[in-house]
């Protein structure tokens, strides 16, 4: 009798109950929310034994602005960035496409470059020896003196598509305005 007993009692153990006939029973915990801060959604409902009440302390406290004179507060650390440098915000200088030329007795070098359309380009021009008066036919260019050996810049807006001349008394050179592209000599 007393191996039957024993038998009993492992069958009962076996099947997950206490020997009290309730072994099939199993407690119904309430699912929790997960926290708001939390990127992660669980997809299973996870058991816990907090309580179902949320404590004031997890709840966010409402928070006054206040002004600030943009400058820190005695003893703060502060962070310098390129903004905050002499020069500081504003000072970026604009893309512009750059066309180099050089002008001399035989003319331009290179007699032509090629750049994108709707882009400001840096039109430079560089005298080898002697000065010239050099003439930009295009919007916002005109004429202009290059000392001996000096670089005169003339910055155009962006440019629609197509050849602008570039002149001088010994030659000429285009600037060649393409919508689409590869931009070069």
């Amino acid at each position: 009798m007393a191996a039957f007993v024993v038998l009993l009692s492992f069958s009962a153990w076996g099947c997950g109950g206490s020997g009290d006939g309730e072994g099939s029973k199993v407690a119904a915990q309430p699912a929790t929310a997960p926290p708001a801060t939390s990127t992660d959604i669980p997809t299973t409902a996870t058991p816990t034994t907090t309580p179902a009440t949320t404590p004031a302390a997890t709840t966010p406290a409402a928070t006054t602005p206040t002004a600030t004179t943009g400058v820190p507060a005695p003893g703060t650390a502060t962070t310098t960035t390129g903004e905050d440098q002499p020069g500081g915000a504003g000072d970026e200088e604009a893309i512009r496409t750059p066309a180099a030329f050089t002008v001399g007795g035989q003319g331009f070098t290179p007699a032509r470059i090629t750049v994108a359309a709707f882009l400001p380009v840096d039109v430079a021009l560089t005298a080898r020896a002697g000065g010239y008066r050099v003439t930009v036919d295009a919007p916002g260019g005109g004429t202009v003196d290059v000392a001996p050996g000096a670089t005169t810049h003339v910055r155009l807006g962006g440019l629609k598509a197509g050849d602008y001349a570039i002149t001088t008394t010994s030659g000429r050179a285009t600037l060649h305005v393409v919508a689409g592209g590869d931009p070069g000599p």
